[in-house]
């Protein structure tokens, strides 16, 4: 999916792994930014606009996106 994000002229290629509730109730779409080349959260509210392509891909990143999903559950963000 390619994302356009609130105050980023550059639209973002992002897999998608999971949504998530963070602190103060917003929620985050968690997944592997191909743009930017890692684990990236992404707050729902602050996505100006979402675009479902026609790119597939194999979840390769499990294993970073799992590891960063644990940091989160220690430090949850706020």
């Amino acid at each position: 999916m390619e994302i356009l994000y609130e105050n980023d002229p550059a639209p973002r290629l992002v897999e998608p792994y999971a949504t998530l509730e963070g602190g103060g109730g917003s929620w985050y779409l968690v997944g592997w930014c191909r743009t930017r080349g890692g684990v990236r959260g992404f707050r729902t509210d602050r996505v100006a606009e979402l675009s479902v392509t026609a790119t597939t891909f194999e979840p390769d990143h499990v294993a970073a996106i799992t590891n960063d999903l644990a940091r989160w559950a220690v430090a949850p963000l706020t």
